[in-house]
């Protein structure tokens, strides 16, 4: 090395030097079902005596067996690139580069950079089918004439016209799928779709998690009764209303909107049944992809990733990157992924190359009183070539307690191991000293470079 800090051939003057930026990026564009391209972006060398490129790639780090020589001894532009073509789905590829020279002599390899080829998903796996969910045709898409498990009432129908019929099976909306439940309500009558009655066995379960996914057209912003509502039947035969502030939807107009409780109750459940309602309002609204889970051994909706939407996300998680400490942020960053997994056939994944703020982030998590105190914390990961020095890398949960306090909770005990390693467990336990009111789910990875896997995120709340 000479005294300018620039790595020079053996026997030459500082003429040929290690490119200081080696490959600045990665677009992977997609040339056909089976394979891919990656574009290798650099800096061009200022020498005078520059001739070319060596451009090096394989499947494993520091081992290529692809080459491939490129002619260039112009000095402008300063930015070259270069597309690999036919490369492998599913596969992580290594890349590095040498300079040559006029002579033929080669530069040391530049920094080696890996990149991870996304897979197809497999549109047969896409779907609602949320685990233990115990609404039959949650998802709204059975049927044949009329949609099977569930039925439209209107306790008020006299007040509104006989050839109108508030209440349809509806394919021309769906949060997945094709069909939906809609509700076009003129006069604010009581209009809702009830489901059928869901019946629990001994021991009755105490613990019940509720949600669904609504849109809405022009709902009077008045309206008494917009979401979902349940007639619950207890163990000692009394029975009573459950209403939620965090079951009613927005008013006005909005896309599909995610609303979801977990409720205990002091007795169990014997059977409940649940209504889709917009009562006393007037306005077009659509549901779909209800669900009641009883005992939820997960409080986190998806949080094992199992269910994608059509788009390839998966429900109710979002990738997101922002830019720190001057690092930009990734061009192909998040992807829902279905060839590495902890359990079941998805995970979700980062690729982060730049040291940004990258992160998936999932639904808040929602508690209705009495709320609990005790929550339990785990999730997987897995990682390849992370930054040892990386500042988080990890599971980041923020909490909501009963007076509106909120609370980051990020400990050691949820930090994974950095470098590459196989799928890994963290977990902890905390006693907070108020009640949680709700949770929200984060999988970090940011100030540090690397690609790493997310899967099994779990929450479990106890009331003790």
């Amino acid at each position: 090395m000479c005294s300018s800090g620039v790595f020079c051939l053996r026997g030459k003057k500082c003429v040929l030097r290690l490119m200081v930026v080696a490959i600045a990026y990665f677009v992977l564009l997609v040339t056909s079902s089976f394979a891919a391209s990656a574009k290798l972006s650099w800096n061009r060398n200022q020498e005078p005596d520059i001739a070319g490129y060596q451009i090096f790639w394989g499947i494993k780090p520091q081992q290529y067996s692809n080459r491939i020589t490129i002619s260039d001894t112009s000095h402008e532009p300063i930015k070259r690139s270069y597309t690999i073509n036919g490369l492998k789905k599913g596969a992580t590829y290594y890349f590095a580069l040498k300079a040559i020279d006029l002579s033929g002599k080669t530069s040391p390899f530049s920094p080696e950079i890996a990149y991870y080829v996304q897979p197809n998903l497999s549109v047969a796996s896409l779907g609602f089918d949320i685990f233990n969910n115990t609404i039959p045709n949650g998802d709204i898409e059975n049927g044949d004439s009329s949609v099977s498990s569930w039925s439209f009432v209107d306790w008020s129908s006299r007040n509104r016209l006989t050839n109108e019929v508030p209440g349809e099976w509806s394919n021309s909306e769906a949060h997945s799928g094709t069909h939906s439940l809609h509700i076009h309500n003129e006069h604010g009558t009581m209009a809702a779709w009830h489901s059928e009655w869901i019946v629990f066995s001994y021991p009755y379960p105490k613990v019940l998690s509720i949600g669904g996914w609504s849109k809405a057209s022009n709902v009077y912003e008045g309206s008494w009764l917009y979401g979902l509502v349940g007639l619950v039947f207890f163990e000692d035969d009394s029975y009573s209303w459950f209403f939620s502030s965090q079951l009613q939807y927005d008013r006005g107009s909005h896309g599909w909107q995610f609303k979801s409780v977990i409720k205990k109750w002091d007795k169990g459940v014997k059977r409940i049944i649940l209504y889709a309602t917009l009562y006393g309002g007037t306005g077009s609204v659509w549901f779909d992809d209800i669900y009641i889970v009883p005992s939820p051994s997960n409080m986190i909706v998806n949080g094992d990733f199992e269910v994608a939407l059509k788009s390839g996300d998966p429900l109710n998680w979002r990738s997101y990157d922002a830019p720190v400490n001057g690092a930009p942020v990734n061009e192909n960053l998040g992807e829902l992924v279905d060839d590495e997994n902890h359990s079941g056939a998805f995970s979700v994944f980062l690729n982060n190359q730049t040291g940004s703020r990258a992160g998936w982030r999932g639904e808040e998590v929602v508690f209705d009183p009495p709320y609990p105190k005790i929550l339990t914390f785990t999730g997987w990961s897995k990682a390849l070539a992370v930054d040892p020095d990386v500042r988080f890398y990890g599971l980041d949960f923020r909490v909501v307690l009963e007076d509106g306090t909120v609370r980051w909770y990020g400990p050691r005990e949820l930090r994974f191991s950095t470098e590459t390693h196989d799928w890994e467990q963290k977990r902890v336990t905390k006693r907070w000293d108020k009640g949680v009111r709700s949770v929200r789910p984060y999988c970090l990875f940011y100030q540090g470079t690397g690609m790493v896997w997310f899967d099994d995120i779990s929450i479990k709340a106890e009331w003790n």
